[in-house]
């Protein structure tokens, strides 16, 4: 895309000889104020992270910009450099607040943060607003140069400059509900909510969704909030905790040993997998789920007749409601206590397999299903019967 400058093609004069901004040309550093306010910067006890080595990018040309707003902005924060060892930290001066609208239209943002919060509302508005907030360690290099244009409906926002130095951009974004998101953040938090889609990764900064069509979030360490998501949904953390409430897709988690809470799962399947959180699911209504603790306890409830299950908790206690049967069902505690009170039949079409590895085996009836009390020994592949016929009626 060609760059085109105030003087550019349009209005007969030279074109532009360098590529702007989105926001308007570089502005020259703002004086800081004296005596600033020390702030932590992050989540209150996100401890510090090496970024990531940073994605490849695109420059484009400067098109489609609106009205241009510059605040001062007299605070010092304490940021942490990329690259050192433990994260040490370092002064960073946000030099301004500027916001734009963009006046190109916007299918898909792309955005690098380095380290600074990315926050996205999708609603009912016909074009994108942007606000950035720059910080930056002045013994580390200049006031970074922010990138920001639209290329075939995608705008474009990073700092090339904060792969070899200590700042960060954070990015305030107003978009268009069928937008979808990508954004880098390299330990800072991203917010998304309202929009077509979000791919998200924080390397340890917590991550919230709402709102979605569709999402992929890896969290890295950081917590994981996903809210009605009416379709796919794909998570990965390391050892934050996630909450995923109201999915309407098909759900994939992993965990590297946070807890796992689901609540609400509607999709046509389920994965769920943590190597050792707890595990809790409740209004479970898929037809096929697989589900490991990897040694943390699992409580599952389903409020519809699932079609197969898998549970493995290797170590961890189990407990399964499920509503109707009966079930062909596979009972493995590995030596640990079972009970059993759901009907079950070995030609039955629904099938249900609970491998424990020694951690207690509880399956249940939902509430306001038929009970069928089984209590069997701690035997594996126990297919407990089901309960007996009623004797005919005496003569």
């Amino acid at each position: 895309m060609q760059p085109v400058g105030p003087g550019g093609p349009a209005g007969g004069g030279q074109p532009a000889s360098r590529m702007e901004s989105a926001f308007g040309p570089q502005r020259p550093d703002v004086a800081q104020a004296p005596t600033p306010t020390r702030l932590a910067w992050g989540a209150p006890g996100t401890p510090p992270h090496t970024p990531r080595p940073p994605r490849s990018r695109r420059i484009w040309a400067l098109s489609g910009v609106g009205t241009l707003f510059l605040l001062t902005v007299p605070v010092t924060l304490l940021i942490f450099r990329a690259g050192t060892h433990g994260g040490d930290a370092i002064t960073a001066q946000p030099v301004s607040m500027r916001t734009v609208t963009i006046t190109q239209p916007v299918t898909s943002v792309s955005v690098q943060s380095y380290g600074g919060d990315v926050r996205v509302i999708g609603g009912s508005t016909s074009r994108v607003q942007v606000t950035e907030s720059i910080s930056y360690d002045p013994q580390q290099g200049p006031r970074p140069h922010v990138i920001s244009a639209v290329a075939d409906g995608q705008l474009v926002l990073d700092a090339p400059a904060c792969m070899a130095q200590g700042c960060s951009v954070g990015f305030t974004l107003t978009v268009p509900s069928r937008v979808s998101v990508t954004a880098v953040t390299q330990g800072a938090n991203a917010t998304v909510s309202g929009v077509a889609g979000a791919t998200l990764e924080t390397d340890g900064g917590s991550i919230v969704v709402s709102g979605v069509a569709a999402a992929t979030l890896d969290s890295g360490g950081g917590n994981v909030l996903a809210t009605a998501v009416s379709g796919p949904l794909t998570v990965t953390s390391d050892s934050g905790t996630q909450q995923l409430i109201g999915i309407g897709g098909t759900l994939k988690s992993e965990s590297g040993g946070g807890d796992v809470v689901a609540q609400g799962i509607t999709g046509t399947a389920a994965s769920i997998i943590t190597d050792g959180g707890q595990l809790t699911a409740t209004g479970v209504s898929v037809p096929a789920a697989t589900l490991s603790s990897g040694g943390g306890d699992a409580r599952i409830i389903f409020a519809a007749p699932p079609g197969a299950v898998v549970l493995t908790t290797d170590g961890g206690n189990a407990v399964v409601n499920v509503p109707g049967g009966p079930y062909a069902l596979t009972a493995d505690s590995g030596g640990g206590p079972q009970t059993v009170g759901i009907a079950t039949s070995p030609t039955a079409t629904r099938s249900l397999a609970v491998t424990t590895g020694s951690g207690a085996l509880v399956i249940e009836p939902s509430t306001g299903s038929p009970q069928t009390s089984v209590s069997t020994s701690a035997n594996p592949n126990v297919v407990p019967p089901m309960s007996p016929a009623p004797p005919p009626p005496a003569p």
